[in-house]
């Protein structure tokens, strides 16, 4: 059969060609291959009779069957076939080792091995110990201890493998070179262990594991990798770590996928790993963290749907330094990476943080470098209270929530991001990043680590007093023995993740003022067994997988007086009578936890920023009181148990709620409770205690909430916000914030610029101020007394435009309004005399400043206020221009009335011609107006022109005539001295003018309309008719008729006026002269007196003559 590597493993065995000889194999099985094939039971009755029997290179072929046996292979080169891994069976009977390899070259395949024994350390399987080159694949290893334990072996393979139901361990490998994991189906606790292993690879594992970790190296286990692996957590157990290194060195975890796991891919003091290009998703807690680790490098990766109502998220680090994080998607996670506890000096880049509750915190750490990575529609986008570098080479980071703008489009925003409480994106980018996946980084090779030393054993009373120890070998102090460290200063260098000391059953450990620096190791207390720590000091002690800094299993511990920093929990598992009493707890990743222990007393400690939550208590009938607790990520309490009393503790600045899971919990006593820093109702009569219950879900109620935490003296803090000329500033907002940026308070500056905060507890706070609604300062300040801040100095700044033309001319009254960049507006004023516009007490933000001037909007652009009277000029392209209008004639004409338009119909201005006709426009921009021109009140002019140029001279003639007035007799004489008066048609006189001696009136310079004229003159009857007056010197003739003729001219003839008597009866006759006929009316009678060349008369009676 003959097994080959995928083409990425090999491609993989590049980074470090020289750790491995080929693992590839070629094995030929065959049971009649040649003479040294034994079939079992045809030859020999039992496995280990074939064994016994065979020589070096044999064959043992074993039919179908249920073989209770132990066997031990010891000869070199013997391969055991099994007829089917379902049919044949090797059964241990719960006893010993299973199958006991020490021998080389030995292949065993086609087994179910099962049912070993359990009582000594070892019983499995499979146990290879001291062999060489060996290969086990197409076996069933179930219902055993371990499932395969590989002891001092090298060049192992292990493949196509079922291995399951295992009860410590399904593939456990201790001081192991080479070893090669493949292809295995693997469902167990602990399904791959690694100690102190190096040089393998795990490769292509389908790996299910029940509690509480899939694949561990532990122990200076180096240079290995694992790579595609599917690791998942067994629905209904409690989900695994998939994927831990302790103390190991320079591993390759790549294009693993991990889901529902409690943890991902933790690296606890392991240094030089690439962690890359895996998948992670469905997980509680971290999806990668990093503890002392130093280094490694974290590329490439997939972190998706980590538990938001949870405490945690993508990516931890605490205590790590010198790592990169790069080219990694993180989404949908509480927190998107996390960097606590003095890790310092790490590169972030490239990196995708989305929809997490903060994208990136940074607490307590400085020197971090974060630049070009996108964070997106995180609830908060960052959290960074340190000195970090947020930009690199002119570049920081995409903020989905940047309302700054970029005026130069080169996308890099023109004004900071700011990361409260005291980081600062300078040169925030404009637009989200491709995140690119890079190249791995080559794998150092170290040296392949000794065995550890055995343990020291204590087995009666030591004491060690007034010394300085460097510990090499950890310590197992043994039923009844009795380790007491007194006035010690003990400093832990053990190269492994176990305890550095472990009391047993029936043992004693005491520590009285002394000092342990334990280097991530933890100490054990076993059922019981007994540990007192007074007045000492606890540093760097404990792991996640180490069960915290002090661990206990039904022992029982008192715990007094004493300081744990830079450590993890007190993690207590049963027992009672615990004391853990005035302590303190600082910078650990939580303080006390555990289950199943009760009448314990937890009084009195303090607990100062904690990563996670600080207590998570699953104690019954126990005491809780006096505890102050602050700077919490999490929750600050929860309580899983029943009957406890909790009263008279602070907590103070916590991200989560507390959680009461119990039953029976009182979270008062004797009618006080405790305080809680986001409670926040009255306490109307003013007692202390608030009138409100603050609850605790989904169990719990206090019914007597503290109004002040006890035992800390409550201060003042007084601001003076001022700008940035020193001006005070009233009616500024001014927030104050606690942990995590919470919001304690917010109030208005007072007339004279002052605001007071009472009542604060000794701590961090955070003031930002506000300015039109614009953030304008902010300052971090540790609050241990009254305070006094003055100044606040915030950035407002008075600002100054100048305008003027193209000729450095002064503008005067341009308009000039100020936007928000988001539109909203802030306010405008006017350009002085000498071209100047004034704003003052602005914020510093970005602006967008339109320009209007006769009206017109001449400019649109974007500026930042950034300094103190910062100014900034604009020149706009206005002429003058000179408009002369003239009448018929081509004279000026003054005193005209001018209206100017826009193209929109709005009045710009009115106007008035002087007496040369002229009107002269300063400072109008190029662009057509409509001009209406007004004379006498008649509009003469309705007309676009446009402006184009400088000093632009147009000369418009408008309509405006003379109007000539020839006034004649019938027979064309011209009537001196006529009056002629000219009317508008309502009947208003305009003028009066009498005919000059040739009978002509001129009306000089009137608009062009219609007219109504009147001429008079005596002897002659009175005229009367209507002219419109269309074109210059229009000559209009009227003719007089003299009242003394009997006759008229009229426009259809000749009017002969008559009395006569016709008949007897006396009649005026009007008879009108045609072309042909008169028509004579006389009263009833009509006379028609035709006229043909000749006269004939002929009367005709009408109707009766």
């Amino acid at each position: 059969m003959k097994v080959v590597l995928t083409k990425t493993i090999l491609m993989m065995l590049v980074l470090f060609p020289a750790i491995l000889s080929s693992t590839v194999h070629v094995i030929h099985l065959c049971p009649n291959a040649s003479n040294a094939t034994i079939v079992v039971p045809d030859n020999f009755a039992s496995i280990q009779e074939a064994i016994d029997n065979a020589v070096e290179g044999s064959t043992i072929y074993v039919r179908a069957g249920v073989y209770h046996e132990h066997i031990t292979v010891y000869k070199n080169g013997l391969k055991l076939i099994g007829e089917g891994q379902n049919v044949t069976i090797i059964d241990g009977d719960k006893l010993s080792k299973v199958v006991y390899i020490i021998a080389n070259d030995t292949v065993i395949t086609g087994f179910t091995i099962r049912n070993s024994g359990s009582k000594h350390y070892g019983d499995g399987g499979i146990y290879l110990e001291h062999s060489f080159n060996s290969s086990i694949f197409g076996n069933i290893v179930m219902d055993n201890n371990f499932g395969i334990f590989i002891d001092f072996s090298s060049k192992i393979s292990i493949y196509n493998n079922s291995i399951f139901n295992n009860g410590a361990c399904g593939i456990h490998v201790r001081n192991s070179l080479n070893i090669d994991i493949q292809n295995n189906y693997i469902k167990n606790v602990w399904p791959i262990m690694f100690f102190r292993s190096s040089r393998s690879h795990i490769t292509n594992n389908d790996i299910r594991s029940h509690h509480p970790s899939g694949i561990s190296l532990y122990d200076r286990s180096d240079n290995n990798v694992v790579m595609n692996n599917k690791i998942r957590g067994v629905k209904g157990d409690e989900p695994c770590t998939a994927i831990r290194s302790l103390w190991s060195l320079n591993n390759l975890y790549v294009n693993n996928v991990i889901t529902r796991a409690r943890w991902g891919i933790y690296l606890g003091y392991a240094n030089g790993t690439i962690v890359a290009n895996n998948n992670i998703s469905e997980v509680e807690m971290w999806a990668m963290a990093l503890y002392h680790a130093y280094n490694n490098s974290i590329i490439n990766n997939h972190i998706n749907h980590i538990m938001l109502s949870n405490e945690v998220g993508g990516i931890f680090l605490g205590f790590s330094k010198n790592n990169l994080v790069q080219g990694n998607i993180v989404s949908k996670v509480d927190r998107g990476i996390s960097l606590h506890f003095q890790s310092n000096d790490n590169k972030i880049v490239n990196n995708n943080f989305s929809l997490a509750s903060i994208g990136i915190v940074l607490d307590g750490v400085s020197g971090n470098t974060i630049y070009r990575n996108n964070f997106i529609k995180n609830i908060i986008q960052g959290y960074d209270d340190g000195d970090n570098r947020w930009n690199y080479m002119g570049e920081g980071n995409y903020w989905s929530d940047y309302t700054g703008i970029d005026i130069n489009r080169d996308g890099i925003g023109d004004s900071p991001y700011y990361i409260l409480p005291k980081g600062t994106d300078y040169y925030p980018l404009t637009v989200a990043i491709k995140i690119e996946s890079i190249t791995l980084p080559r794998l150092q090779l170290v040296a392949h680590a000794k065995p550890l030393p055995e343990p020291i054993e204590v087995r009666k009373k030591v004491t060690w007093s007034n010394k300085h120890i460097k510990l090499t070998r950890s310590i197992n102090i043994l039923e009844e023995g009795s380790l007491t460290l007194e006035n010690i200063t003990l400093v832990v260098d053990i190269d492994t993740w176990e305890p550095f000391i472990v009391v047993d059953s029936g043992g004693t450990l005491s520590i009285y003022n002394s000092t342990i620096i334990a280097n991530g190791k933890a100490i054990w207390i076993e059922k019981n067994a007994i540990f007192y720590m007074e007045n000492s000091r606890l540093y760097n002690a404990g792991n996640w997988e180490g069960g915290g800094a002090i661990r206990v299993r039904e022992g029982r511990i008192v715990i007094k007086n004493s300081i744990i920093e830079n450590s993890f929990h007190i993690q207590i598992e049963g027992g009672s009578d615990h004391q853990i009493v005035g302590n303190e707890f600082r910078y650990c990743y939580a303080s006390i936890r555990g289950f199943m222990y009760k009448n314990s007393t937890i009084a009195n400690n303090m607990v100062i920023s904690t990563a996670s939550h600080a207590m998570e208590i699953g104690a019954s009938n126990s005491m809780i009181f006096g505890n102050t607790i602050r700077h919490v990520w999490g929750s600050p309490i929860n309580i899983h148990g029943d009957g406890n009393v909790i009263y008279r503790n602070n907590f103070i600045g916590f991200r989560q709620k507390p959680h009461d899971f119990g039953m029976e919990n009182l979270w008062d006593y004797k009618g006080e409770g405790n305080y809680w820093s986001d409670y926040n109702k009255g306490d109307e009569n003013e007692d202390g205690i608030g009138d409100v219950p603050y609850y605790i879900s989904p169990n719990g109620i206090d019914r007597y909430p503290l109004m002040v935490p006890i035992g800390i003296k409550h201060n003042k803090l007084e601001i003076h916000c001022v700008s940035g000329d020193g001006d005070s500033l009233s009616k500024s907002t001014v927030e104050l914030r606690g942990f995590a940026n919470h919001l304690i308070r917010t109030k208005n500056t007072n007339a004279t610029g002052w605001v007071k905060f009472t009542s604060l507890i000794p701590n961090s706070y955070l003031i930002t101020a506000y300015w039109h609604g614009i953030q304008v300062a902010n300052h971090y300040v540790n609050v241990t007394s009254d305070a006094i801040i003055d100044p606040l100095r915030c950035r407002v700044h008075d600002y100054y435009v100048h305008i003027s033309d193209r000729e450095n001319e002064n503008i005067e009254n341009v308009n000039i309004t100020l936007y928000f960049a988001n539109g909203t507006y802030l306010t405008s004023t006017l350009t002085n005399i000498t071209g100047w516009a004034e704003f003052k007490d602005l914020p510093s933000t970005a602006y967008n400043i339109r320009i209007l001037y006769q009206g017109i909007q001449l400019s649109n652009f974007t500026n930042i206020l950034s300094i103190e009277d910062q100014i900034d000029s604009a020149f706009l392209s206005v002429y003058d221009w000179n408009v002369r209008l003239l009448d018929g004639d081509g004279k000026a004409l003054s005193n005209a009335e001018v209206e100017v338009y826009l193209w929109d119909g709005s009045l710009l201005k009115r106007l008035t011609t002087n007496d040369e006709g002229l009107i002269r426009m300063l400072n109008y921009p190029p662009r057509s107006y409509i001009f209406n021109v007004y004379w006498m009140g008649v509009k003469v002019l309705d007309r676009d022109l446009s402006l184009m140029s400088e000093e632009q001279i147009d000369n418009i003639q408008c309509a405006v005539y003379d109007l000539l007035v020839h006034v004649v007799s019938e027979k064309n004489d011209d009537l001196p001295n006529a009056v002629v008066t000219l009317f508008w048609l309502n009947g208003t006189k305009i003028f009066t003018i009498p005919a000059n001696s040739t009978g002509y009136v001129m009306f000089e310079n009137i608009p062009s309309t219609t007219y109504s004229i009147k001429v008079t003159l005596k002897g002659y009857k009175d005229v009367k008719e209507n002219i419109t007056l269309i074109s210059e010197d229009q000559l209009t003739t009227i003719t007089l008729q003299s009242l003394s003729r009997p006759f008229t001219l009229t426009p259809i003839g000749i009017a002969i006026i008559a009395s006569v008597a016709i008949c007897g009866i006396t009649a005026i006759v009007v008879v009108i002269i045609k072309k042909r006929r008169f028509l004579c009316h006389i009263n009833d009678y009509t006379a028609i007196i035709c006229i043909q060349r000749r006269f004939k008369r002929s009367v005709t009676k009408s109707n009766s003559l």
